[in-house]
């Protein structure tokens, strides 16, 4: 049932906003940013997280890391390996840490239960449950690796490692993975004709998935659309690979139509799974990025196109509809590579630059991990409508925001007004937050408010209800009016602490 025509943001004052916001323990972030957007609520960014790369000597501590994580809403995490003072940092956060057992202990843990129980020992039962571990890679693409024989261990040592999580009652709450690159494949084209190695698939593949399904756990695959242009540019258009294609293409088995390259990959391991009669593991993708840098011959390292495909990426995985066009309604989860850049790793330039940060702490591009534009210019008529799968509870908070600090327009979702009907907390909280980015300069930071809205180019507007569009290229607000609406939102967060004492 929607809201009554009692509610709080029908008669709103800025004192009543704060007092609705001092009474909230967990509201502990604030931000202030361009359009006057105040993003209060703890709300977590969804099925996108970060890989905290360490391979450097200039980075910054992980406790500063854990608060950048916090700052982005960011609450999954993948470690390469299992650092002790790192693990600590993530201690009592909320933030979801995927540890990593490296290649080289791969051998003996898969030999000796002893060995993966001292593993567990020293690298789990002294953190959880204080850190939230959810899983446990055991190597990083194992498979083709140059050692030989490692990859007959991968699935023994998994089983071990499974077996002493189950000893100690964390086998349901931490599970057991192997992160593989998309080299497993034989085929990945079309989609549908995805394929293992025949070299690998009774051998090792088979075993793997026979326990991922036992398990529950998911298959973890490396995707890089950004190595598949490099390595064919003529086959691969940009705009497939950057999420950006018009045309896209169609599966021809099945006629599926696939906008992007990631999406593509990402079924080709089901339906490779398929083919060897496994269809109930989900795919989640342990890397994914695109390089801000490169050298002269890296043309497509540049920040434009990693702030397009890290930004589209997360819009993709966080929309309502998440899933891939054979698995529609099964969203993926995916882990951006990295938090940071890291100087000592090996040539080419690239290899240096996929960090959404510098080790100093400022972005390398921005990146809206709640979907949305980061802030990329809005080029057409452009909405702010609130998420369908946003709480009443979150959005009652960030109506009572819009509508009283944030001086948005909301008399046409009072009783009576074009926009009352229906009486839904989605629909009243889509006109307020629409309203309120309108006068923002259509800011694509002004359609947050943590987390629960979105940008839409489809007008929601209905009957005599009109949600207004400004076209951008007509011009907004002039610079004393936006400095008025950010300047009403500073001084309520400056007499928040007033307020609580």
């Amino acid at each position: 049932m929607g809201p009554s025509s009692s509610n709080r943001f029908r008669i709103l004052v800025p004192l009543l906003f704060l007092s609705v916001f001092s009474s909230s323990v967990n509201l502990i972030e604030r931000e202030l940013t361009a359009g006057a957007v105040l993003y209060l609520l703890p709300v977590s960014a969804g099925p996108v997280g970060v890989c905290y790369g360490r391979n450097a000597n200039n980075l910054p501590t992980p406790i500063q890391a854990v608060a950048l994580c916090k700052s982005k809403g960011i609450t999954m995490v993948r470690l390469f390996d299992a650092d002790p003072g790192v693990i600590q940092s993530f201690a009592d956060t909320g933030i979801s840490l995927s540890i990593t057992i490296s290649n080289s202990d791969i051998t003996g843990i898969a030999l000796d239960q002893n060995v993966a129980d001292k593993w567990i020992g020293d690298n789990v039962l002294p953190y959880v449950p204080a850190t939230s571990i959810s899983s446990i890679a055991v190597g990083t693409e194992v498979l083709f690796t140059n050692v030989a024989n490692l990859s007959a261990y991968i699935v023994p040592a998994m089983r071990n490692i499974f077996m002493s999580l189950k000893t100690n009652n964390l086998d349901t709450s931490v599970q057991v993975v192997s992160p593989n690159s998309m080299s497993v494949l034989s085929n990945s084209y079309p989609p549908s004709a995805g394929v293992f190695d025949p070299t690998i698939t009774a051998s090792i593949i088979i075993p793997m998935l026979s326990f991922l399904s036992q398990t529950g756990a998911p298959f973890m695959l490396n995707s890089y659309p950004y190595y598949a242009y490099v390595n064919d540019p003529t086959g691969v258009p940009l705009e497939y690979a950057l999420f950006t294609s018009k045309a896209g293409v169609i599966d021809s088995n099945t006629q599926l139509h696939y906008t992007n390259l990631f999406d593509a990959q990402v079924d080709a391991v089901y339906a490779a799974m398929a083919a060897v009669n496994f269809t109930n593991i989900p795919v989640v993708v342990s890397e994914t990025g695109w390089p801000s840098k490169g050298d002269s011959n890296e043309r497509a390292a540049n920040k434009q196109n990693a702030q397009t495909y890290n930004q589209n990426l997360i819009n993709e995985l966080v929309r309502d509809h998440a899933g891939t066009p054979m698995k529609p309604g099964l969203q993926v989860q995916a882990y951006i590579f990295a938090l940071y850049n890291e100087n000592l790793k090996p040539d080419p330039e690239s290899e240096r630059n996929f960090g959404i940060y510098f080790p100093d702490g400022s972005e390398v591009y921005p990146l809206n991990f709640y979907g949305g534009t980061g802030t990329v210019e809005v080029q057409n008529r452009t909405w702010c409508v609130a998420r369908n799968d946003a709480s009443n509870s979150s959005l009652q908070i960030a109506l009572d925001y819009a509508c009283g600090p944030g001086y948005a327009n909301c008399n046409a979702i009072q009783e009576g007004g074009p926009c009352y009907e229906p009486n839904t907390y989605v629909n009243h909280a889509s006109y307020a937050f629409n309203d309120f980015f309108q006068k923002s300069n259509m800011d694509p930071r002004a359609c947050n408010f943590s987390g629960t809205a979105n940008l839409t180019q489809r007008d929601p507007s209905y009957g005599s209800c009109i949600f207004y569009a400004r076209n951008p290229s007509s011009g907004c607000l002039s610079s004393p009016q936006v400095f008025y609406y950010g300047f009403s939102a500073l001084v309520t967060l400056l007499l928040l602490p007033v307020w609580r004492i």
